[in-house]
């Protein structure tokens, strides 16, 4: 049998991994000893197989976000749902690649989600070199989503649909 698979977050994601294993047994849980669950807080991440760090995100309070340096140098950050805040710019600062929700619409906002529009200043005031949407509700669909984003943002940008496979090299 493999090694289990560590994963990594705040304490309140173990706990709601297994409040939601109990719920619906059988369907949510893997394998018996496929995975590790590791509680971390914001700081380094000594565990991690690369130089990981995790940032506090302005969403919930178990909200991390994830600094990644590869061996090669290459810097991959990425946050679930987020807010702006100097948390979220120091996550992504000067990475290769910033993986950011844009779950609202200008239309439509959703309170503690971002935007295109807002995730494109994130993007640009920390410098990354390109940014990856996802998480769009089907009104962000509505609008010209790149568009958006280059009001204020010209890294390289991809929009996130199922199958999509990225380089994470220099």
């Amino acid at each position: 049998m493999a090694a289990p698979l560590p994963v990594f977050g705040h304490e309140e994601v173990g706990l709601l991994v297994m409040r939601l294993r109990n719920a619906w047994p059988g369907r949510l849980a893997p394998p018996e000893g496929s995975l590790r669950f590791v509680a971390v807080e914001p700081g380094p991440v000594p565990q991690a197989p690369w130089a990981t760090t995790a940032f506090r995100i302005a969403h919930l309070e178990s909200s991390l976000g994830w600094r990644l340096r590869l061996p090669d140098g290459f810097t991959l950050a990425f946050s679930g749902d987020a807010t702006e805040g100097e948390d979220l710019e120091a996550l992504g600062r000067d990475a290769e690649l910033f993986v950011l929700e844009a779950a609202g619409s200008e239309r439509l906002p959703i309170p503690s989600h971002l935007t295109p529009r807002r995730a494109a200043a994130v993007a640009r005031a920390c410098r990354t070199r390109h940014l990856l949407l996802t998480h769009f509700y089907p009104s962000v669909l509505q609008d010209p989503i790149e568009q958006q984003v280059r009001e204020s943002f010209e890294g390289g940008l991809t929009l996130a649909q199922d199958g999509l496979v990225l380089p994470l090299t220099r």
